[in-house]
């Protein structure tokens, strides 16, 4: 569990659990992310990744990635999408997906953005050498998705309001 809004705000903690979420373990209390909601996590290639959200004033559009949920390294403050919140990440064969959300003005009338990084330790997930394509599509706020994988292509579904 990373973040999000709670009884006293926005919160920046991180936790985890081995057995299914009977039992929870702080890793830190204050990533160095800081306090946001609606971001988007995803587990990939070792390494925790969180892209995006709002902080309580703004949109966020940076990277970070954990390959423990303590120490958090910024891949990027500014990454080449628009800084949203409501969207979602997965991994997507061997690259990462982001999907949908929406910015200061409204649902984003692209849909994905694929990256497809080095692994935890490489950069290039919004640096240069980073692949991003786009793909138009109807807007959508709060999106979640779920890749699908079949005969070497992938496909991801979304929706929203």
């Amino acid at each position: 569990m990373l973040g999000g809004f709670g009884e006293f705000g926005y919160c920046d903690d991180c936790w985890a659990s081995r057995d299914g979420g009977g039992t929870w373990e702080r890793r830190t209390a204050a990533a160095a992310w800081g306090p946001r909601a609606m971001h988007a996590a995803c587990g990939f290639r070792g390494a925790l990744y969180v892209a995006g959200g709002y902080d309580g004033r703004e949109c966020r559009g940076d990277v970070w990635a954990s390959v423990d949920g303590a120490r958090w390294s910024r891949l990027c403050h500014r990454a080449p999408w628009v800084p949203r919140r409501g969207h979602a990440v997965v991994a997507a064969g061997a690259c990462l997906a982001l999907v949908g959300g929406e910015g200061g003005d409204g649902p984003f009338d692209f849909s994905v953005m694929i990256s497809c990084p080095d692994g935890p330790q490489g950069p290039d997930f919004v640096q240069d050498g980073g692949l991003f394509f786009e793909f138009a599509g109807s807007a959508r706020s709060f999106s979640a998705s779920t890749p699908e994988s079949e005969g070497g292509q992938v496909a991801l579904s979304y929706g929203g309001e």
